[in-house]
């Protein structure tokens, strides 16, 4: 039986062909990790997926993350790996030298969009003839619908930020003279605690006037009486379970009080609340934004 990522490798290479694609190369990114589960941050070390439109996909990687790609759900992904004492590049022209791209006309490259100017570049150097465009034109139609795998997780990452969540409000007024970098920290070994593998984003706690900083960074404010505060994390969490490959976020962004709720945040609280209650109402199949 295949995996899930054996699959969508299967769907991608479908939609390429349907393209009139040869090629999609992708980068540590969301799409890495769509296509293979393997989930790793950029750098400058060689580190990219080719799948082209027929044949086997390969993956490019630095030797140090052979245990890593070895135990990857994907039979037939062919590994080029690359020590420190190589030049990447050969790796790369081994791997497009298998993927057969020189037949009459030019081959057309799709690079995963977020790939790096400096990737970007050598790939044009190595294949002067193609015409490059963005992998999201395969991808996008892809990843937009989840799997039942995609699913699992995303309800488990939500519900473990529920929990986190429920935690933080039942403490109430324990909170007052906590500060804002004090309760990230708190929100972060909390996430870990249910499960989480690592925070999804910087966590951010905005108290009082800092609420109206949407992408505050937590300091040395202490939380105060009334004080609205605004929490938003979340977590990565696997999406395969059984193997560990995957990953997807959670993210939920909440605003409390502590003590009691000035009259002024009440009234905005109520008005948002009705707001809220008449487009749950009005939302129907066919209805315009």
């Amino acid at each position: 039986m295949k995996s899930s990522f054996e699959k969508r490798i299967a769907a991608c290479q479908e939609r390429l062909a349907a393209a009139g694609a040869d090629l999609t190369v992708c980068f540590p990114s969301p799409n890495l990790t769509y296509l293979t589960g393997f989930a790793e941050s950029p750098s400058e070390r060689h580190l990219l997926l080719f799948v082209p439109a027929r044949g086997d996909p390969a993956l490019v990687a630095p030797a140090m993350y052979e245990a890593e790609c070895s135990d990857l759900p994907i039979e037939n992904l062919q590994l080029q790996l690359w020590t420190d004492s190589d030049d990447p590049l050969e790796s790369v022209e081994t791997v497009l030298e298998a993927c057969s791209l020189g037949g009459p006309d030019p081959a057309t490259v799709l690079v995963d969009d977020r790939l790096w100017a400096t990737f970007a570049q050598e790939l044009r150097e190595l294949l002067p003839d193609a015409e490059f465009g963005l992998a999201s034109t395969v991808l996008e139609p892809l990843r937009i619908r989840k799997d039942d795998v995609e699913l699992a997780a995303l309800r488990r990452a939500g519900e473990l930020a529920d929990r986190v969540s429920l935690e933080i409000r039942e403490r109430g007024d324990e909170l007052l003279g906590t500060t804002e970098a004090e309760l990230a920290g708190e929100i972060d070994r909390l996430l870990a605690a249910e499960g989480g593998e690592e925070p999804a984003f910087e966590t951010i706690v905005a108290s009082g006037p800092n609420g109206a900083r949407p992408h505050h960074h937590g300091g040395s404010r202490e939380i105060e009486s009334g004080d609205p505060v605004v929490l938003d994390f979340g977590a990565f969490v696997a999406a395969d379970l059984e193997s560990g490959t995957g990953r997807y976020p959670g993210d939920q962004t909440r605003t409390i009080v502590v003590g009691e709720p000035p009259a002024e945040y009440e009234r905005v609280h109520d008005t948002v609340r009705e707001a809220q209650r008449a487009a749950i109402d009005a939302v129907e199949p066919g209805v315009t934004a």
